[in-house]
């Protein structure tokens, strides 16, 4: 069992894969939805975030790459797995290439969909864990620059001379008041 629980989309338009995917990723935790086409997935994307979504590549009026495309217009940080019984290399270049984080082949195991779904959980975790060092990141450097600037207003404003160095003595503040 994972310690997250994700929100996991399956589309796909056989009945038995989505309900057999639902049963196997929910027995692990997770909160599974499906869809049985295109349309449906591109609805439910709108109304609720996934962490992961697991695309059937034939479906009929929509293929997986197209709905890959689009659902990625409206959430580009959902990790994408596209699922087909039309196994070649050039599909699996197809989907990575239209974005897709990985391909499982038909017909697989409870435990290779297990596997898949656990290295894009992964994925999605790491991404949302850089995303937020990074906001961090800002949010400091913001911080040190809006410290920097307050000190050296204050610096320029001192009556007296003041001069500031480094740990190897080079010169990196003075206001006016030393020059005269």
């Amino acid at each position: 069992m994972n310690e997250k629980v994700a929100a996991i989309l399956v589309v796909d338009d056989e009945p038995g894969m989505r309900e057999g995917c639902r049963r196997v990723l929910a027995s692990e935790g997770h909160r599974v939805t499906v869809a049985g086409s295109g349309e449906e997935a591109i609805r439910l994307f709108s109304a609720r975030a996934f962490n992961v979504a697991l695309l059937d590549m034939k479906m009929p009026g929509m293929s997986g790459i197209e709905l890959l495309e689009r659902l990625r217009e409206v959430d580009p940080h959902c990790v994408y797995v596209i699922v087909t019984a039309y196994a070649t290399l050039e599909t699996a270049v197809t989907a990575t290439r239209s974005g897709a984080y990985d391909y499982v082949a038909k017909p697989f195991t409870p435990e290779e969909l297990i596997s898949v779904v656990n290295k894009a959980l992964a994925l999605h975790w790491l991404r949302l864990e850089a995303s937020e060092l990074r906001e961090t990141a800002e949010r400091n450097l913001l911080l040190v620059a809006t410290e920097q600037s307050r000190t050296r207003t204050i610096i320029q404003s001192m009556a007296d001379g003041v001069m500031v160095t480094n740990r190897e003595g080079m010169l990196v503040l003075f206001n006016p008041a030393l020059l005269s």
